[in-house]
């Protein structure tokens, strides 16, 4: 049987390439990668399990990466690709998902890498613990190479009953006066999960389209639907920075799909916000670290910045969270911005996004 499928072609369904079950799917979104991807599918045959396999899901990529998947599905049975209509990285996630054979799920993008043994060690220890996820560290691989080790390990590395939810805020976000970067759990390509969860409560990814951190949303279905999560305290995935990221170009749709995103969680974490103030705290923080995106976008992107910094930081969504987050308790350097935006100082607001881009500091 083909190891390749179109699912626009005539015919093709998704029953027609499911199989024999397999210890692991690595289920990986392509899209106009040619130039990384060798390096990603190279480190994902370097990690010695038995039973696994690759799943290359082309999401209609305009450059050699559709032929580039076809030629490693020939060479190595253990790979499959799948060529679909673009619909973005989440809904191919999900393609992958349909088709995967294997007792666990992992994620990895296709600019990214793996360290070699990773996931051998990974899955041993879900077997061993009997968890229903898996998360870990990461390095920040920078365009000139630098490779950076942004995060620590949190003090509990095991979760489960109530627990859960205190590692549902950990991944959403910090604390107002904490400037520490998550280790883990906010996207998905940072934890390995059991294909029953996601198939019993039907955890799918949101499109990117319509909302930002569409990773968190499936992390944070997996994190509350899991009987027990595990850490390990090790960096296992390479995050690489590069002039292609969704990070780093210019969407148009990046201030409504934040505001998607906030409205989102808001309604539907609604009984986590009603009985614990912190939890929605932790959402009105990812808000705003969304907005310091957008507004980085416009100053860096747009010729009219000062007019549409403006009227991001006079939408009535973002008045009503700058009002209502306790800005008094963050630290000094991000409470600037913040009062800046509350106060709706444009020039403030243009020079501290200068400076942050001069001095390569993190703002948020």
């Amino acid at each position: 049987m083909s190891a390749i499928l179109r699912l626009d072609q005539k015919g093709g369904k998704m029953e027609e390439i499911k199989q024999k079950k397999v210890k692991l799917s690595i289920i990986v979104p392509v899209y106009n990668v040619e130039r990384y991807l060798d390096r990603c599918i190279d480190s994902l045959l370097k990690q010695d399990i038995e039973d696994y396999e690759i799943i290359l899901i082309d999401d209609e990529s305009t450059d050699l990466s559709g032929q580039k998947c076809d030629t490693w599905a020939q060479k190595d049975d253990r790979i499959r690709v799948i060529h679909k209509k673009n619909a973005g990285a989440g809904f191919a996630r999900n393609t992958g998902v349909e088709v995967a054979k294997g007792q666990y799920l992992a994620y990895v993008d296709s600019d990214d890498y793996v360290k070699e043994g990773a996931f051998k060690k990974i899955i041993f220890n879900m077997d061993k613990s009997g968890a229903d996820a898996c998360y870990f560290g990461y390095y920040d691989v920078f365009l000139n190479g630098k490779q950076e080790q942004v995060s620590f390990p949190p003090k509990k590395l095991q979760y489960s009953g109530e627990e859960k939810y205190e590692f549902a805020k950990y991944i959403i976000s910090s604390k107002p006066e904490s400037t520490q970067v998550k280790f883990c759990g906010g996207y998905p390509w940072s934890g390995i999960v059991r294909k029953e969860l996601v198939d019993r409560h039907r955890i799918w990814f949101p499109s990117e389209k319509i909302v930002m951190n569409e990773d968190l949303f499936f992390n944070l279905e997996i994190v509350l639907h899991s009987e027990k999560i595990i850490i390990i305290p090790d960096y296992y995935y390479y995050y690489c920075h590069n002039e292609n990221s969704l990070t780093i170009s210019y969407q148009k749709d990046r201030f409504q799909n934040a505001k998607n995103t906030y409205k989102t969680m808001v309604e539907k974490f609604s009984n986590y916000i009603e009985h614990d103030i912190d939890f929605y705290q932790r959402i009105e923080r990812l808000f705003l670290s969304n907005i310091i995106s957008c507004l980085k976008q416009e100053y860096t992107y747009n010729r009219y910045k000062k007019k549409i910094i403006s009227k991001i930081c006079s939408d009535s969504t973002v008045v009503d969270v700058i009002n209502s987050y306790p800005i008094e308790r963050i630290p000094f350097k991000q409470r600037i911005l913040f009062n800046a935006i509350k106060d709706r100082r444009i020039l403030l607001i243009i020079f501290l996004l200068w400076l942050k881009n001069k001095m390569n500091t993190v703002v948020m």
